[in-house]
């Protein structure tokens, strides 16, 4: 549209209906003539006056500026406005619908527009806060809904502790609504965040942002290269690699790598300097450990049987097995010719 003109210069009117004094702390509060947004304690410096002074006038300024007729063209605006917000399913995030108004009018100033948001008393905004991304609706009411909405999937994060997708999430809810409209209700919610998986979950969560070396190396075994990988590999693949929306590349060491993984618990060292998830199935200890877990879960065994079986956990060759097995301290042959775990062994009977 070319409403631009109209619009900026009618909200300049629209200021000079005040005091000087008031229409200037106005603009200094929503960055109308440098865009630059000054904070209560910055404006009540300047005009030495308290915090909660500037909050006054700036209620009483709205207030004072309703009282008039507003312009036609900002009637106009805000019933665009009024339209953007119900075909948004009655809310939307601030950020989206200045966005939309600045494509319909042509308005460059951002701020302009977040001040004209706040002079239209038809419609109805919740804060940006610590928990939620500032939103708008045509209903109060609304406000309540949506963050109770919200409240009650941090909590199911919380209580399970598992990643979702969008879909799991509306059956998780029980959202009636589409699935659009629940990304977007999801997206207010700041304790809440999306990985570049499209896996949901607590955004302080490793899987979600992972941030250390060894996080990052989780991310990518498990989401990306899901078998066992050398951690020189590993390194060179985390160098490549972006974890979030905003993530920059940089490179990893391969050393640090190699000393993250191997104390995390989360990560096996299978050989040769490969390392897999503990969560794919793979127990932690060198061969002689894995050798008494294959005992434990299958009793007695031969010698070729037990080596399959070790090689499922481990990249050895089958000498390493049978040198192991010659442990008598820890296993025996039956009459059989199979191999058991010595009696009582670490307080581990035989199977």
């Amino acid at each position: 549209m070319s409403n631009s003109c109209n619009i900026e210069e009618a909200l300049k009117d629209l200021l000079n209906l005040l005091p000087e004094r008031k229409g200037e702390i106005l603009a200094l509060r929503f960055g109308l003539n440098n865009k630059k947004i000054n904070t209560l304690n910055e404006i009540g410096l300047k005009f030495k006056i308290t915090r909660e002074r500037v909050r006054q006038i700036e209620r009483e300024s709205f207030d004072f500026i309703l009282k008039h007729e507003l312009p036609e063209c900002i009637k106009t605006f805000n019933k665009t406005i009024k339209s953007l917000i119900k075909k948004n399913n009655n809310f939307i995030e601030e950020d989206k619908l200045v966005k939309l108004l600045q494509e319909d009018y042509g308005i460059f100033n951002v701020n302009a527009i977040k001040f004209l948001l706040n002079l239209n008393s038809e419609i109805y905004c919740s804060r940006n806060n610590f928990n939620f991304r500032q939103f708008w609706v045509l209903n109060k009411d609304t406000i309540k809904e949506l963050k109770s909405l919200l409240l009650q999937l941090e909590d199911y994060f919380k209580k399970n502790q598992k990643l979702l997708n969008i879909t799991d999430i509306k059956n998780a809810l029980g959202f009636s609504g589409k699935i659009n409209e629940l990304q977007e209700i999801v997206f207010l919610d700041k304790k809440i965040d999306k990985n570049i998986q499209g896996f949901y979950g607590l955004y302080k969560w490793p899987i979600i942002n992972p941030l250390s070396a060894k996080d990052r190396a989780y991310y990518l075994l498990k989401f990306q290269i899901k078998e066992p990988t050398h951690f020189k590999d590993i390194a060179i693949q985390l160098s490549q690699c972006s974890f979030s929306r905003k993530d920059k590349k940089h490179v990893v060491g391969i050393q640090t790598v190699h000393n993250e993984l191997i104390k995390d618990d989360r990560f096996v060292l299978v050989g040769h300097g490969n390392y897999a998830l503990k969560e794919w199935g793979y127990e932690q200890g060198v061969v002689r450990d894995i050798i008494k877990f294959v005992l434990v879960n299958n009793g007695s065994m031969s010698e070729d049987d037990i080596i399959k079986e070790v090689q499922k956990q481990r990249m050895v060759r089958p000498s390493t097995v049978k040198l192991n097995l010659h442990n008598k301290n820890l296993f025996r042959k039956n009459s059989n010719n199979k191999y058991e775990l010595k009696d009582n062994v670490n307080g581990v009977l035989n199977a």
